[in-house]
């Protein structure tokens, strides 16, 4: 016993281990701890708790906002009907929207019923192109419009506008009539909507044929027309009906080695090798009506291309690219080519048809046709193919598309109502195209 006893008083006392305390300041190595699993796993919780808590106090604070605001639509929105779009043009045409009533109180504005927003605006819109407009300023000034609706309305667009518009079936600038506008996805559903025949109101004056086939370009043969008669005209019109090749002119629009052929005409280049015969159908044709400036004034008594384009004075077109510029330019904006030497006299406000003259001093001789074909069809050939038929040039001054596919020109929207309210009552959505 003693010698256990001093056997267990000679050995050295166990060393205390440091007390574990949550909130000791020493690392956890020197406390002898070791790092357990779930120990970081309510690190993280923490983490995520304190990142999502200033997103639900935004949430909460959003709603409180928004409970005072009226909810928005869902679903799609009626519309009225063709009598209330009659009126709403009868309205527009006839008096000033924002004109005070009897009582001197301003008119209230009309209540918008469209979408909410741009990308729920998709659809077909047929619209009445005024002569002097290209297709291409059509569009821009609809998409104008369509985004100073959205700004006001306070919705925020990108910078390219973020408003989609296109046209289908190009006009030339002398045409006028029927342009149908894609909305949106509208633009993809185009060809649904286009496809079907053309009609055109048309006038032919004959001795007289122009490089462009048309009263914007210069003389090129004049020929004594003397001979012709409302029964030759007709005659020789009835030859054309049906099935048969033409031969497009050579200021159009289409594409050779990646460029337009009036780009290439304008420049003085040679491009009669260039063109090839289409063919065509010609499913009605018929003179509506003809004669000299003394039995048919009305044949001629029509709008001039600088007239219809609100010239001023001194405003001049591009022989180059046939844009218009103002006085002060020196050099044409677009294709920067020199301002052309002014007519000396009032050569230059004299109308086309008294400008030109057929040869020998004989009267010239006009025609109204009304002509329905099928598309890729150019009237100003057809014009120039007539005269030569009855051994006397021509070219075209007046040119109409009356119809296009299913719409006609009566239920195209006029360049005076072209506003987001008139716009949306005609957008015509691709899933109606069968109902109505």
């Amino acid at each position: 016993v003693a010698a256990a006893v001093a056997a267990r008083s000679e050995s050295k006392p166990a060393p205390l281990k440091p007390a574990k305390h949550r909130y000791s300041l020493r690392p956890r190595r020197e406390r002898g701890e070791s790092r357990s699993a779930g120990a970081g796993v309510r690190r993280r919780i923490g983490g995520m708790r304190r990142a999502v808590a200033p997103l639900l106090s935004m949430a909460v604070l959003a709603a409180l906002l928004g409970m005072g605001r009226p909810l928005a639509r869902s679903g799609p929105v009626a519309r009225p009907g063709r009598a209330a779009v009659a009126r709403c043009w009868a309205a527009t045409s006839g008096s000033d929207s924002r004109s005070s009533s009897s009582d001197g109180e301003e008119a209230a504005a009309p209540k918008w019923l469209g979408p909410e927003s741009p990308k729920d605006w998709n659809g077909i819109v047929c619209v009445d192109k005024p002569v002097g407009w290209t297709s291409s300023d059509v569009v821009v000034r609809v998409r104008r419009t369509l985004e100073q609706h959205w700004r006001k309305r306070g919705v925020k667009l990108s910078r390219r506008g973020g408003v989609k518009v296109g046209h289908g079936g190009t006009l030339d600038p002398l045409a006028s009539g029927i342009l149908v506008l894609g909305i949106g996805d509208g633009c993809k559903y185009m060809k649904d909507f286009l496809s079907g025949t053309k009609a055109y109101e048309t006038v032919a004056l004959f001795g007289v044929e122009t490089d462009t086939l048309d009263s914007t370009g210069e003389v090129t043969t004049q020929v004594n027309c003397g001979h012709l008669n409302g029964e030759i005209v007709e005659a020789a019109v009835e030859t054309f009906v049906g099935e048969g090749m033409q031969l497009p002119p050579a200021y159009s629009a289409l594409k050779r080695g990646g460029e337009p052929l009036y780009a290439k005409a304008r420049r003085g280049e040679e491009v009669d090798h260039l063109l090839e015969p289409r063919p065509v159908t010609i499913y009605d044709l018929k003179v509506q009506e003809s004669g000299t400036k003394e039995d048919a004034p009305g044949i001629f008594d029509v709008p001039s291309i600088k007239e219809a384009m609100n010239f001023w004075d001194g405003d001049w077109l591009c022989d180059a690219c046939g844009k218009k510029n103002f006085a002060r330019r020196e050099v044409c904006f677009s294709c920067k080519a020199p301002k052309p030497e002014e007519p000396e006299g009032d050569e230059a406000l004299e109308e086309h048809s008294e400008a030109v003259e057929a040869a020998d001093g004989a009267p010239l001789f006009a025609a109204k046709m009304y002509v329905e074909c099928s598309g890729g069809f150019y009237v100003r050939s057809l014009v120039r193919d007539v005269g030569r038929k009855v051994d006397s040039g021509a070219h075209m001054t007046y040119l109409r598309r009356v119809k296009q596919g299913r719409f006609t020109v009566d239920r195209a929207l006029p360049q005076d109502l072209w506003n987001a309210e008139n716009l949306y009552r005609m957008t015509l959505a691709p899933k109606e195209k069968e109902s109505r």
